[in-house]
């Protein structure tokens, strides 16, 4: 069962983007899944491609500024202090943006129940 704290949420967040660059960088077509990623985060066995498929899922469905801050946050490189200035907010509020996307993210019904049984 996955462990639902923040530092958990975030180190699965961190994993889902590297997830997506490494469908990049194998050559998938930008297409993320397919096999061969392997996740620290999750139990072993469980269906990491599906997971992730469906944070991308629940990420996609934010808001415009929720989901910004998500994929600014975690799919790119940069201090938090560049981050906030790209996003034109201050350091807390894009935790704050942060936080509430990534709860978001995991109060998804579909990703729940994955997440329970990994």
């Amino acid at each position: 069962m996955f462990d639902f704290s923040e530092d958990a949420k975030d180190a699965l967040m961190r994993e889902w983007a590297d997830w997506r660059r490494w469908a990049e960088q194998v050559g998938a077509g930008g297409t993320p899944g397919g096999g061969g990623f392997h996740s620290v985060v999750l139990s072993y066995g469980a269906d990491v491609d599906s997971v992730f498929v469906q944070i991308d899922r629940a990420v996609s469905q934010l808001p415009m500024i929720p989901r910004s801050v998500v994929c600014r946050y975690y799919q790119q490189p940069g201090t938090v202090d560049q981050m906030a200035a790209d996003l034109g907010v201050s350091r807390r509020t894009m935790y704050k943006l942060r936080d509430s996307a990534v709860n978001s993210v995991f109060d998804d019904a579909r990703l729940k129940k994955m997440l329970k049984a990994a």
